[in-house]
């Protein structure tokens, strides 16, 4: 297999900070994987979709932000989708795939400072914690690449619960997830494998919240609605209720009160389960979505959907596996 991982100090990295990208660079590059810039990264890219050894090849990305030479917009029709489309596997940790654009550092230094400023302001660019600017492509990317849906979930109920998939991929080592994806019910994730699940700690009333960014999510007149509507599920304990009460009430038939309140109590307590644990629905913070059906195993794969102060070597071995795993 064609081994390579993504490391480029001119291109910007969000949530893995820059110690931490040089230390899974080291640590990959001592296994056998070429180091690649974003130049030579699309070089390489273009070279296996031409040659068509995209399925003998796979990519670690170092860095959560994916540079300007391998996905010029945020849609399907870029290099690193072809590359997918063709049974090339891509690794990514960290932030969102695709939720911001790397520009080169020392070409954004080249823009005018009225024109950057202007840039900044109508929210075509975000700057991370070293000053350095991306386009801020927001869920456009994830969904308009990957077709995926995030989650924005800063309150994970405990680690991440890995599946079997995943520790047959070689991936042991939990985390608190915080970007997971949706799983279900959508029709363009019929091909995502999960390898870990996230569930939030507090339930949360609807998905559409969930897809907001987390300074935008407010409940609307629309979302009450349809949060209200699922509470049609207890017309039949109210019914059962209802009838209790006029029996206990007009004294006929009073033997049967008793047994109509147990069943208002079992169906209350029963939909209190189901809307419990549907509104704490599993989502999906490690996963494999296949874009070729001849090389199953290929694809994008996600895994460490959070923010790390640390990277153990336990880690690092299950990055490793998890890359190269068939």
């Amino acid at each position: 297999m064609n081994c390579v991982v993504y490391s480029d100090d001119d291109y910007p990295t969000w949530w893995i900070s820059r110690a931490l990208s040089r230390k899974i660079t080291s640590f990959l590059s001592k296994n056998k994987f070429q180091v690649k810039d974003a130049k030579d990264l699309a070089l390489w890219m273009e070279s296996c979709v031409d040659k068509g050894t995209a399925h003998q090849s796979v990519v670690v990305f170092s860095q959560d932000v994916v540079p300007d030479t391998i996905c010029h917009s945020p849609s399907p029709a870029c290099l690193a989708r072809a590359f997918l489309d063709l049974g090339g596997r891509i690794v990514w940790i960290g932030d969102n795939p695709f939720y911001y654009q790397g520009l080169s550092i020392t070409g954004m230094k080249k823009f005018p400072s009225d024109q950057l400023v202007a840039m900044i302001r109508t929210g075509g660019l975000a700057q991370n914690k070293q000053g350095e600017f991306a386009r801020h492509w927001s869920l456009n990317g994830p969904y308009g690449v990957l077709g995926v849906i995030p989650v924005f979930m800063s309150s994970p109920s405990e680690k991440v619960k890995i599946t079997k998939r995943g520790r047959t991929s070689g991936l042991l080592t939990p985390w608190y997830g915080n970007r997971p994806v949706i799983k279900k019910g959508e029709s363009f994730h019929r091909k995502l494998s999960v390898f870990g699940t996230s569930k939030p700690i507090y339930p949360i009333s609807t998905k559409k919240i969930l897809l907001q960014p987390e300074e935008e999510r407010k409940i609307s007149f629309p979302n009450i609605l349809s949060s209200l509507s699922s509470l049609v599920g207890l017309v039949p304990a109210i019914a059962t209720a209802g009838a209790a009460i006029f029996i206990f009430l007009t004294g006929w038939a009073s033997t049967i009160v008793v047994p109509l309140i147990v069943t208002t109590i079992v169906l209350a307590a029963g939909y209190g389960v189901y809307w419990y644990s549907m509104l704490r629905e599993a989502f999906a913070s490690a996963w494999l979505k296949n874009f070729c059906d001849e090389y199953p195993n290929s694809g994008f794969l996600r895994i460490w959907d959070y923010e790390p102060y640390e990277i153990s070597d336990n880690m690092l071995q299950d990055l490793l596996r998890v890359a190269v795993s068939q």
